[in-house]
């Protein structure tokens, strides 16, 4: 976990430093593995309400499928049953 961390906050850091420029497949890598340990962050909070919908947050910020309101509440119904 800490090294999905790292590798996410260092692709993040990577497109402001010159001298810091990652791979495509790293920096891909580690903006995915970003959202994923938001995603896992927020599926903990004991409310399971807003445990699902902080963890699809990250999903819906990026990726226009879930952003959709419809998408969320099928997604949330999906999760509730």
């Amino acid at each position: 976990m800490r090294g999905w961390l790292r590798l996410s906050s260092t692709a993040s850091w990577s497109l402001n430093d010159p001298t810091a420029r990652m791979p495509a497949a790293d920096y891909d890598r580690g903006l995915l593995l970003g959202w994923f340990t938001r995603v896992l962050h927020g599926a903990l909070y004991p409310d399971p309400d807003l445990a699902a919908r902080t963890a699809l947050y990250p999903l819906a910020w990026n990726h226009k499928t879930l952003a959709d309101p419809a998408a969320q509440a099928a997604a949330l119904s999906h999760l509730r049953s």
